[in-house]
């Protein structure tokens, strides 16, 4: 199951790997000897019951709504949005981030690493990640983190409670 499930989550999954979950998961829970065993495959039988219309976006669209499986999706910048501040390219791990001050940066998807801190930093909301697009403040993306309240090169920014 471990196996189908890594292949699904890397963009590899294919027709008839949610059957085969079903399968396993069923054959595991009748065959089991113990009370561990009969349980085992309850997580991945349950979320193929509740959520499988997102097992099935994985196989045949290739998407994470969640955003979580990294192979699946990936960062942008909006040319528009980015103001060349820096933030993200100063705090990138990978260093895949360059441009010049006040100009527009780049995104090298060979080096990103996809940990999201390009999107957390960026004070103009220039990234989209999985094709939505972040790119207005919106209090429904608001991470809560403070990080752009502390970064921000023209304190421009303050959070408050409501």
């Amino acid at each position: 199951m471990l196996e189908v499930l890594t292949d699904i989550c890397a963009g590899n999954g294919k027709e008839g790997d949610i059957e085969l979950l079903e399968e396993i998961g069923d054959m595991v829970a009748k065959a089991s000897l113990c009370g561990l065993g009969t349980s085992a495959p309850n997580p991945v039988l349950t979320t193929i019951r509740y959520f499988r219309d997102e097992y099935e976006a994985h196989i045949r669209d290739k998407k994470c709504a969640a955003g979580v499986c990294k192979p699946l999706f990936y960062y942008e910048i909006d040319e528009e949005k980015c103001t060349g501040c820096t933030l993200c390219a100063k705090k990138c791990p990978e260093v895949a981030i360059t441009g010049e001050k006040k100009k527009f940066h780049h995104l090298d998807q060979d080096k990103c690493i996809k940990c999201g801190i390009c999107w957390i930093m960026c004070p103009d909301m220039a990234y989209s990640a999985n094709e939505e697009e972040f790119y207005d403040w919106d209090e429904r993306y608001c991470k809560g983190c403070g990080i752009c309240v502390e970064e921000c090169p023209k304190d421009a920014i303050e959070m408050r409670e409501e």
